[in-house]
C-alpha cells in the first residue's frame, strides 16, 4: 500500500488541508510541475502550488500564500506535532506529510485570566468582570465560532457534539446548597407583613391594596448538627470526635431592613416590587448600612420579597412555585453584590425568602449555582418586563440533554428548610399602641410615635435600650447624621451586649443620653 500511495502522489500530487488562525478550513493541492498546463481544469481544491517536484517542496512555500499573526504557531498531523523555524525549509516528506495531511495555524494564546473570560452576549453589551463561579464561565463566542465551523464542515461526529454542548451552560436541579436551613425572624416577618397594605384604602373598605415589597436580610452564619432533634449525650474521655458531618451551615436572620420608598411607588403598580435600591447598593448610605450591621456583629444573609395575589402557570392552575424569573434575577444579583463585597467565590450562604403578602406564607430557597453565574453574564432576556416563572435566554442552554432558549425558574431553586425563631434586633413584639408597624417614615427618618418612645424611656436605661434593639432605630439615627461613627460605635457595643443577654450594668454614656435627647426635641 506505500508504494501504491508513492505512485499515486508522484503522478497527481498530493492535497493538504489547511486550518487557518480564524478556525477556517483550506485545501491546497500540491501538483508536478508537468502537470501545470492543465491545473486550471484539474484542479478542485481550494488553491494549488505549482513545484517542479513533490520531494523538493517545503513548508515555508506552502505557506507563504497566506498571513500569519505574529506569535502564532505551526502544527502538522493529527497528533498537533509543533514545527519550529527551522523545519520551515524542509521538505513536505521530511515532515511526515502526504496526501490528506493537516496543517494547522494557531494564534497566540489569550492572556486573559480565567476568572474573567471574553463573553459576547450581544452585540454592544458589556459583561461583568467579576464571575461568582469561574468554574462555570462560558466563552459563548468561542462557542458560537465553533458551532459556525462545524456548519461550514457539514457534519460533526459524536464527540464534537459533545464538545459543543459542553460550552454552553448545563441547567438542572441543585440538590443542596451551602445552607441547611434558614431561622426567620418572625418579629420581623410581622411588621414586614404589615407594611405590604398601602395606606390608601378607600373610605368603607375593609382595606387597602396589598403592596409587593423587598428587604434585606441581617443576621449570622452558624454552625448546629444536622439532626438538632437529638440532645447532646454527656461526653467523656472515651466520646469519639463528632465528624464534620455531623454539623451544617445555617443562617439565623436577626433583622430585616426595607429601603425607603421612592417618590414614585404610590404611581407604580402594586403587583411588582422595586428592586431598584437593593440591586444598585453602591454609596455612602448603603455603606453605613452595612457598617451598623457590622458594629452589631451582622452581615447581608439574604433577601425577602411579597407577592400579591396567586402566582399561576400556564394552564391558569396554581402551580405553587412562588419564585419566579424576575425574583431569580433579582436575588442573583444580590448575591452577586455580596460575593463582591467579600471577595469571595463559589460558596456563598445567601437565602431568597418568598412571601404571600395576604397571609404572610414564606418559603425559603437558594439559587443554584448556574443560575447565579448566567445572571452575571447576563444570558437572561429582559425578566424586568416578563411577570412568568419562564424566561427567555439569549443564547442556548442545555436542559435534560436537550438545546433550549427558555429557562423555568424551578431549574434555578434549592429547596431550603425555614424555620422560626426572635431575632435580636428586630424592635418590640408589639408598639404601644399593639401594631406592629415600622417605627420610620417613608424617608427613612424615625416617626413622631417612635421619638414620643425613645424620649420617655431616657430615664430608664432598660426600657430604652430595649427600644434601640431595633435595626431600623439603629439606621435612621446614623444615616440622617443623628449621631457621630464614633457615638454609633458605643450605641451599637451596648445595644449588643444588651441583647445578648448582658443587661446588667448595660446603660448608654450619659453623653450620648444627652445629645440624643437634644437631636429628638427637634
Amino acid at each position: 500500500s506505500s508504494s501504491s500511495s508513492s505512485s499515486s502522489s508522484s503522478s497527481s500530487g498530493m492535497i493538504l488541508r489547511v486550518r487557518l488562525e480564524d478556525g477556517s478550513m483550506q485545501k491546497i493541492q500540491v501538483r508536478d510541475k508537468e502537470d501545470n498546463d492543465d491545473t486550471d481544469e484539474k484542479n478542485d481544491a481550494d488553491d494549488k502550488t505549482d513545484t517542479d517536484n513533490n520531494d523538493s517542496i517545503t513548508l515555508e512555500k506552502v505557506l507563504q500564500r497566506y498571513t500569519i499573526s505574529d506569535g502564532a504557531s505551526i502544527q502538522i498531523g493529527n497528533n498537533n506535532k509543533v514545527v519550529g523555524k527551522e523545519d520551515y525549509t524542509k521538505p513536505l516528506h521530511d515532515l511526515g506529510l502526504t496526501n490528506g495531511s493537516l496543517i494547522t495555524i494557531r494564534p497566540k494564546p489569550s492572556t486573559k485570566s480565567r476568572s474573567a473570560p471574553s463573553f459576547a452576549l450581544s452585540q454592544g453589551e458589556e459583561s461583568t468582570a467579576f464571575h461568582p463561579y469561574p468554574d462555570l464561565a462560558k466563552n459563548y463566542q468561542s462557542a458560537l465560532r465553533q458551532r459556525v465551523q462545524k456548519q461550514r464542515q457539514g457534519g460533526s461526529s459524536f464527540g464534537e457534539l459533545s464538545t459543543l454542548q459542553s460550552a454552553l451552560h448545563q441547567v438542572q436541579p441543585q440538590p443542596e446548597g451551602p445552607l441547611k436551613r434558614v431561622y426567620m425572624c418572625h418579629l420581623a416577618a410581622a411588621r414586614f407583613q404589615s407594611s405590604c397594605t398601602a395606606t390608601t384604602a378607600t373610605a368603607g373598605s375593609s382595606g387597602g391594596k396589598l403592596q409587593s415589597r423587598v428587604g434585606l436580610l441581617f443576621g449570622t452564619i452558624n454552625r448546629e448538627r444536622v439532626d438538632n432533634s437529638k440532645k447532646p449525650k454527656a461526653r467523656t474521655s472515651l466520646s469519639s470526635t463528632p465528624s464534620a458531618e455531623d454539623y451544617c451551615q445555617v443562617a439565623k436572620v436577626q433583622c430585616l431592613y426595607e429601603p425607603n420608598e421612592s417618590s414614585s411607588s404610590s404611581s407604580t403598580s402594586t403587583c411588582q416590587y422595586d428592586a431598584t435600591k437593593l440591586v444598585s447598593m453602591d454609596g455612602k448610605g448603603w455603606d453605613r448600612i452595612r457598617t451598623v450591621a457590622a458594629y452589631l456583629g451582622l452581615q447581608p444573609i439574604g433577601w425577602i420579597f411579597t407577592y400579591s395575589g396567586k402566582r399561576v402557570g400556564d394552564s391558569g392552575d396554581d402551580d405553587g412555585l412562588p419564585v419566579w424569573a424576575r425574583d431569580v434575577e433579582t436575588g442573583a444579583r444580590l448575591q452577586i453584590l455580596e460575593m463582591k463585597k467579600l471577595e469571595k467565590h463559589d460558596k456563598c450562604a445567601f437565602a431568597t425568602l418568598a412571601m404571600d403578602a395576604a397571609n404572610g406564607a414564606t418559603e425559603a430557597f437558594q439559587l443554584s449555582d448556574v443560575s447565579v453565574q448566567m445572571v452575571s453574564e447576563g444570558l437572561l432576556s429582559n425578566t424586568a418586563k416578563e411577570d412568568d416563572r419562564h424566561v427567555a435566554t439569549k443564547h442556548a442552554i442545555i436542559v435534560d440533554g436537550k438545546e433550549t432558549s427558555t429557562l423555568d425558574s424551578v431549574l434555578c431553586l434549592v429547596n431550603t428548610a425555614l424555620l422560626s425563631h426572635e431575632g435580636m434586633y428586630a424592635g418590640p413584639k408589639t408598639n404601644n399602641d399593639g401594631s406592629n408597624k415600622k417605627p420610620t417614615k417613608k424617608n427613612g427618618t424615625l416617626n413622631t410615635k417612635t421619638k414620643k418612645a425613645l424620649l420617655s424611656a431616657m430615664d430608664d436605661d432598660a426600657a430604652l435600650l430595649q427600644l434601640l434593639c431595633d435595626f431600623q432605630i439603629l439606621v435612621a439615627l446614623d444615616s440622617h447624621n443623628l449621631l457621630r461613627d464614633e457615638d454609633m460605635q458605643d450605641v451599637c457595643r451596648v445595644v449588643r451586649k444588651f441583647a445578648r443577654g448582658q443587661k446588667q450594668g448595660a446603660k448608654l454614656p450619659s453623653k450620648i443620653k444627652r445629645k440624643l435627647q437634644t437631636l429628638l426635641e427637634h
